[in-house]
């Protein structure tokens, strides 16, 4: 009886996990806060697929349902065209990852990139020689004196080339939010920071934080900075992609 009754509990939790999926894919309209964290907002749109803040450093955050197309990795690959037109290099010039252990193998055409999970920020060098980056756990640091190098830590994956830098960390396969029996993880997410100065409209940092169902609709909230001391996707930017990603 006891072990009938184990059974009937994890039936119950997994028939719960599927209906709240079913609601995070069904999402037609954003929850959006006037506040999240530091974070106020400044706009909605009419039918609920849009909404935009500000931080309190002058980032401009539009957060976005969007639906994937051919796949959660084209439809990720376009918003980084949208951003970046040159964040997608292909052909002869493309280069593959080193391992972390390799990234400065080439001491003579490398930069030095340092990565660190969790804890606080590694301090910058004077001088305003290096690029920081910081996300939620996960803090960098590229010395870019004009060289590159490229490093790949998992799905964490960082591109350092004379004065600009590319962070894309997945996408990451990810269980939706009551689904933590369901041995299928149906959601995902991502994120993405380009830092340089060949920006439109004089910005220096833009980037993205996306979450949701696998089938969509993504929850997309993109980010763009005209301070080249904002290198960030803030704890705020993620909290409000995971509320409505349910991820």
């Amino acid at each position: 009886m006891k072990s009938l009754s184990i059974l009937a509990l994890a039936a119950i939790a997994l028939s719960v996990g599927a209906c709240s999926s079913k609601t995070a894919e069904r999402r037609t309209a954003l929850t959006c806060p006037l506040v999240e964290g530091h974070m106020k907002r400044t706009g909605a749109s009419a039918d609920g697929r849009t909404c935009t803040y500000l931080t309190p450093r002058g980032g401009e955050v539009t957060v976005q349902l969007v639906s994937v197309t051919k796949g959660v990795e084209p439809t990720l690959s376009a918003i980084e065209d949208s951003l970046v037109p040159a964040a997608n290099p292909t052909g002869p010039e493309a280069t593959t990852p080193k391992p972390v252990a390799d990234a400065g193998a080439d001491s003579h055409h490398s930069a030095t990139v340092k990565v660190e999970i969790g804890g606080k920020p590694p301090a910058a060098k004077p001088g305003g020689e290096s690029t920081n980056i910081d996300l939620p756990g996960l803090h960098i640091v590229a010395d870019d004196h004009d060289d590159s190098a490229d490093v790949q830590v998992g799905s964490l994956k960082v591109k350092a080339g004379g004065e600009t830098v590319t962070v894309r960390n997945g996408p990451r396969d990810v269980r939706l939010r009551g689904e933590a029996l369901n041995p299928e993880r149906r959601g995902v997410r991502a994120s993405f920071i380009y830092h340089g100065q060949n920006l439109p409209n004089g910005y220096r940092f833009v980037g993205y934080e996306a979450g949701g169902p696998k089938a969509g609709p993504l929850t997309v909230a993109v980010v763009r900075s005209r301070k080249a001391d904002a290198d960030r996707i803030s704890g705020d930017v993620v909290r409000l992609v995971r509320l409505n990603g349910g991820v």
